[in-house]
C-alpha cells in the first residue's frame, strides 16, 4: 500500500490573502502594494533577520492554474528586509529564498513579476519530458517578467506538494524535472 503524505505547513509569520480574478483557466491573486507592505512590516517585526512573507493563492487544481503578480518595488522591499517569499496554493507550497528573489528582481529589469503554477499535462510539455514522466504527476511553475521567462534563480526555491506513492510506485523513481 502507498504511504500517506504529511500536511504541508507554511513557515510564514505574516500570511495575506487577496482577491482572485479568474480568466482563461487561471486564478490570479490580486494583492495591493499596501497589503504587501503591511505583511512585510509584520513579518519583519516577528523575525528581523529573515522575515517570511506568505501569500495565499487560490487552490491549485488540474483544471486551473494559479498566478500571483508582484511589482518590482514590493519584491525589492522583501529583498531589502532579507526576506523569504512563500506562495501557498492550497496544499502546495513554493518558497523562494532571499538570493532567489534578488536574482528574480535583477532579471526582471523593472518589470512586474508573475509567478505561475499549474499541473503539467502531456499537452504542454515536450515529447522527451512526457516520456520521462509517463503517467506520473507533474507540475509546471514559471516566473515571468514582461515577456522574459526567468529560469536561473541563483538561490533556493523549494516546492512542496502532498503526494502519496501508488501501490507499486517506487519513491526512488519519482521524477523531478
Amino acid at each position: 500500500s502507498g504511504s500517506s503524505s504529511k500536511p504541508i505547513t507554511p513557515q510564514a509569520s505574516a500570511i495575506i490573502e487577496g482577491g482572485t480574478t479568474i480568466a482563461d483557466n487561471k486564478a490570479t491573486t490580486v494583492i495591493t502594494d499596501s497589503q504587501m507592505n503591511k505583511a512585510i512590516e509584520a513579518a519583519t517585526e516577528e523575525n528581523k533577520t529573515n522575515p517570511i512573507i506568505g501569500v495565499e493563492l487560490g487552490e491549485l487544481t488540474n483544471k486551473q492554474a494559479v498566478e500571483f503578480d508582484v511589482s518590482p518595488e514590493i519584491l525589492s522591499s522583501i529583498v531589502n528586509s532579507n526576506g523569504t517569499l512563500e506562495l501557498i496554493a492550497g496544499e502546495a507550497l513554493f518558497t523562494f529564498d532571499n538570493d532567489a528573489l534578488a536574482t528574480i528582481l535583477k532579471e526582471a529589469n523593472g518589470e512586474n513579476i508573475t509567478f505561475s503554477f499549474s499541473y503539467a499535462t502531456n499537452a504542454n510539455i515536450s515529447t522527451e519530458t512526457a516520456k520521462i514522466v509517463g503517467d506520473g504527476l507533474g507540475f509546471e511553475f514559471t516566473v515571468i517578467a514582461g515577456d522574459k521567462i526567468i529560469h536561473d534563480f541563483r538561490g533556493n526555491v523549494k516546492i512542496k506538494v502532498p503526494y502519496s506513492a501508488g501501490y507499486s510506485e517506487n519513491y526512488n523513481r519519482i521524477v523531478v524535472y
